[in-house]
Parts: C-alpha cells; sequence; structure tokens
C-alpha cells in the first residue's frame, strides 16, 4: 500500500484541482479513505492545502443499521479532520458531504406516491438507482466543479477518486476499462462530465484479499471508526452496495449478494440480507421483510394495477371532447351517418397494466406507519406522508388526507397474477378464491369510457381493474364499448354477488343514484339486451345455413368409441 499513498501524493500536489470522493464506507472505499488520510498526514501543513471532498449517499432506505453506521463514519471523519491528530500537526483539508435524493425522486413519494413499480431482476429499467444515487452525487459534483478554479492550461476542473477494483467482476471490469486512457492506467473520462472531471483509481489492480489484509492491519482507522464495526456488516454472502457517481456504472444495485437498501426488489423474496439482520437478533426486521414482500406481491397482482400506464391514459383523455358521441338511440338515418365507422372503440389486445392503484398504495402507506409505531424504526416523517397524500390527490385526483390514514397490518389474501394474453398465471397466482368476470355495456366512447371510471375511482378511493372492448356488430351497423371486470375476493362467492360489487362501484345502487348514474345503468340493460338479441339472431342464422348432422357413436369390440359418418 506504500505505493499506492506515494503515488497518490504524487496525484494530490500534481496541481491545485480538488479532489472528490466517492466513499459507501464498505471495505473499498473506507481503505482507499485511511490511505488518503495518512498520505495528508504526511504532508506539511503548507502542502495539504487543495481541498478533499468526501461524499457519501443516504437513500433514505437504507438498512436502519446500515444507515446509522454512514452517519456515525461520516460524523467521525468531519470531527478527526477538524480537530486534527497527532500525526497531523494540526486540521487535514478534507469536507465532508452527504446527498440525498429530491423529496420527488425519493423511494416512498415514487412508489407509494406516484405508484411507480419496485424494479426486480425481471425488468430492465432500473430507476431507483438512477434516483436515489447517481442524481443527488450528479448534483453535488455539478456544484462542485462550478466552485472549483477554472485555469486555461488545464484540461479539468476536479479530480474524482473511486476505490473500484478491476477483480470485483466481470461487468465492473468492462466498465472501468471502457472509460480508461490505456489497459493498464488508473485514469479515465467521467462519461457525465468529460470535461470538467478526470476520474483516478488508485486501488484498480489490487486484489480482495489484500484490501482486507491492509484494513486489519489498522485495526482502528486514522479517523476514529473501528475495523470491528466495519466487518460487522459483512458475511460470506452479502457484499455492499457501493457509491454511484456516473451514468456509466449502470443501473445495477448489487443483485441478490448485497449490503443496502432494505426495500430492494433485485434480490429474492427471502432477502438475504434482511434475514442475515433477523438472525443476529434484530427481530424488528422481520416487520421489514414482510412489508418488502408484501409490496413485491401485490405489484404483480391485477386487482392492485391500473388499466393502463399513466402517460398513455392522460393522452387518451387529452383529447377527449364533450359529446363526441351520439346518443344511445342514434341508429336512425336522421344522424350522422358516419357513426358507424367514426365511433371511437375501445379495445386492449393484451394485458399491459399501468402503475400501482391508489388503494394499493394506501395499503402500503399505513402498513408503514404501523411498522413504524410498533418498532419506533423512522421509515415516513410527517413530511413524507403529506407529500405521497399530495401527491394522490394531484396526480389521480384522490383526496385522502395524512389525519384519515391509520396504521394498521393488512391481511391479503394472495397474489391473483395474469399474463400478456388476458388469462390467469396460474403457476404464479397464490389467490386460491374464485374469479368472476362481469360484462358491463356503456355507450362511451374509448375516452369517455377511461374518464367514467377514473371519476369512479376519484369518488371511491378503489379500483377494479377491467379489460375495455368493443361489441361490434357490423351487419347491424351497430357498436358500442364494453368493460369486463375482474372481480376476486373470499368475500365474493357467487357471479351474482359480484356483479353486486362491480354495479355498487359504479354508483349503481338505490342509495347512490343520481340522475346521471340511473341513465347510465338503464342504458347498460338495454345495450346488454340489444346485445345479446343481435347474437341470438346470428347463432339461428348460423344453424340455419349450416345445419348439424346426426352423428352416431359406436362402441367397438376392444372399448373404443368411434363416429360413424
Amino acid at each position: 500500500m506504500i505505493e499506492i499513498m506515494e503515488e497518490m501524493r504524487e496525484v494530490y500536489l500534481r496541481d491545485n484541482k480538488p479532489v472528490v470522493m466517492g466513499v459507501s464506507f464498505g471495505k473499498d472505499s473506507i481503505l482507499m479513505l485511511t490511505l488518503v488520510w495518512k498520505m495528508l498526514e504526511s504532508l506539511p501543513p503548507h502542502q495539504r492545502v487543495k481541498p478533499v471532498h468526501v461524499i457519501t449517499s443516504d437513500t433514505g432506505i437504507e438498512a436502519p443499521v446500515m444507515t446509522d453506521y454512514i452517519h456515525r463514519c461520516l460524523l467521525k471523519v468531519k470531527k478527526y479532520a477538524e480537530k486534527g491528530t497527532a500525526r497531523s500537526n494540526g486540521p487535514l483539508p478534507i469536507q465532508t458531504h452527504l446527498v440525498r435524493p429530491a423529496t420527488t425522486s425519493s423511494f416512498f413519494y415514487k412508489t407509494l406516491g406516484r405508484g411507480n413499480l419496485m424494479p426486480t431482476g425481471r425488468v430492465k429499467s432500473r430507476w431507483c438507482t438512477d434516483h436515489l444515487k447517481i442524481k443527488p452525487m450528479k448534483d453535488k459534483m455539478m456544484q462542485l466543479i462550478t466552485e472549483a478554479p477554472c485555469t486555461l492550461e488545464s484540461d479539468h476542473r476536479l479530480s474524482l477518486w473511486l476505490a473500484v477494483r478491476n477483480e470485483e467482476s466481470a461487468r465492473r471490469k468492462q466498465s472501468i476499462s471502457k472509460y480508461a486512457e490505456g489497459e493498464g492506467s488508473k485514469w479515465a473520462r467521467h462519461t457525465d462530465f468529460e470535461r470538467d472531471v478526470i476520474c483516478y483509481h488508485p486501488m484498480k489492480f489490487i486484489t480482495s484479499d489484500e484490501v482486507w489484509f491492509a484494513l486489519l492491519d489498522e485495526g482502528k482507522l486514522p479517523f476514529g471508526v473501528h475495523m470491528e464495526e466495519v466487518i460487522s456488516h459483512y458475511s460470506e454472502d452479502v457484499l455492499e452496495c457501493g457509491i454511484k457517481t456516473s451514468s456509466d456504472q449502470g443501473s445495477s444495485c448489487g443483485g441478490n449478494q448485497r449490503q443496502g437498501c432494505w426495500t430492494c426488489g433485485m434480490s429474492k423474496l427471502e432477502d438475504p440480507m434482511l434475514l442475515r439482520y433477523i438472525g443476529e437478533g434484530k427481530a424488528d426486521y422481520v416487520h421489514l421483510l414482510e412489508w418488502k414482500k408484501l409490496m413485491l406481491r401485490m405489484r404483480n397482482d391485477i386487482r392492485y394495477r391500473e388499466v393502463m400506464p399513466r402517460r398513455s391514459l392522460d393522452k387518451l383523455l387529452k383529447d377527449l371532447k364533450e359529446d363526441n358521441q351520439l346518443g344511445l338511440f342514434a341508429f336512425g338515418e336522421e344522424e350522422d351517418s358516419h357513426y358507424y365507422e367514426s365511433y371511437d372503440r375501445a379495445s386492449s389486445d393484451h394485458y399491459s397494466p399501468g402503475g400501482m392503484t391508489v388503494e394499493a398504495r394506501r395499503i402500503l402507506t399505513e402498513y408503514l406507519m404501523y411498522i413504524q409505531q410498533e418498532t419506533g424504526m423512522l421509515l415516513l416523517t410527517q413530511e413524507d406522508l403529506a407529500m405521497i397524500t399530495d401527491c394522490w390527490r394531484d396526480t389521480d385526483g384522490v383526496e385522502i388526507r395524512v389525519e384519515d390514514l391509520i396504521p394498521t397490518k393488512p391481511s391479503y389474501d394472495g397474489e391473483l397474477i395474469f399474463l400478456p394474453n388476458k388469462r390467469i398465471n396460474r403457476k404464479e397466482t397464490q389467490n386460491r378464491a374464485p374469479v368472476y368476470y362481469v360484462n358491463i355495456d356503456l355507450k362511451l366512447g374509448a375516452a369517455e369510457l377511461h374518464q367514467f371510471m377514473k371519476d369512479r375511482r376519484q369518488a371511491t378511493g378503489k379500483s377494479i381493474f377491467f379489460f375495455p372492448s368493443a361489441r361490434d356488430f357490423s351487419s347491424e351497423q351497430l357498436v358500442w364499448n364494453n368493460a369486463t371486470f375482474v372481480v376476486c375476493s373470499e368475500h365474493i362467492t357467487s357471479s351474482m354477488e359480484a356483479h353486486e360489487y362491480v354495479c355498487k362501484w359504479l354508483g349503481w345502487s338505490y342509495q347512490q343514484f343520481t340522475d346521471q348514474n340511473k341513465e347510465m345503468a338503464i342504458r347498460h340493460l338495454i345495450l346488454s339486451a340489444l346485445g345479446e338479441g343481435i347474437e341470438q339472431q346470428h347463432k339461428r342464422q348460423l344453424a340455419q345455413q349450416h345445419p348439424v348432422e346426426n352423428i352416431v357413436v359406436e362402441e367397438q369390440d376392444d372399448g373404443q368409441f368411434s363416429l360413424v359418418i
């Protein structure tokens, strides 16, 4: 490590450009910080004037024990740097920074507020890493770049020191090599700030064993952190989820072997990190594991998913115009002759749902409040709750006040999962309740249909998933839209109960009837009867055109049956 420290010294003294260090307080970054610290201690005070910015991130969803650890470490670095040590003969030019995601980029705002889906191993897009780690770090980097001195003779304004190593993984090695100035070089360009930042990888070629041996030799690190505390966050099958400082580091955040966000959907349902903490005696973490498992199950449950992505719905409703369809009985020749051709037909060729419903988000929010109440862990602040409920109002039009939320542990009856072809995924569905399909005919165009359903969600605070379609009778030149609702509940045991449940949600009950709802319900009955009559007529016509002949079935001596045609 002496050679690395000497090289660090040379790089530090090379110019007056500030140094930025990305530190997660995992083994690699904490060793790099230790080596930098010792290098600065070895310099006389008049030479260590260039600032060294130590940056770490707080995603807001790290395991509580890890959040406490990071905050303690950063506080000690700040304290020891300002005070100085016996070896330093004065303070060190180290400045600490803790970056957090913006409120509207936080995990719970995105998932519980807007209904964004938790990224899992099945999806390519992992928005959480970008919003929780990369963006906050880039914002801080931009601030430091702006504050850094600018000279004509230099091709960069600051250097970013990172504790990346080729040995970490084949993917990391490929990423490092892609932007390196040469195969054997420790220098690389920064993908997001290519003109202003140059990256330095002092530990690029050392092994994991060398990292551990160097740290264990320290015992107590020069900034007051004991190695026992560092080691306590490691096991044979758990690795830390490192700091992210640029886009080229990708959206991967550790996968199944990691130490990081307790909400991470990239790990197994039985999260090894949380199980490890539970095994070490942190019984409260059982609640975190159960919440995470519930969210992962609900994210795929058709009953808790929006009918279509929000952007698609907003685009559809944007073009909605009042009175763009003819009335129910507008089938006469005096009406628009292009009615049939121009009708706004609804369709859903496949199952491609949107985010989580407000109902699901409320369940998960109240469950988090319950865990917080039971364990004393701070998971959601009052500000978080206010932002979440404001989002429900502003984004979904559902008015729920913070004081309306009640800490509750939910009862979940198992997920109902559909395939893209709109059939039930029998392999993954865990719900054992019967599934009913309730067809509702509506004299509404596609956009009007979705607007009406949105209005019902806002009025009830609940959602029922439906597949929109058009009932098209070309020979009669008649067409209207239909919504096929999917109903599944342990409390609903017949198709009649399912139909009553849907009608009540639509506002079609004696206690809820308004003039508009009553008219719509009557139209549904008329259209349903009309459609059934037309279909029966078509069946009779088909039977007359293709009469069914009597087919004789004979049993053979061997017990087999055969058709005699």
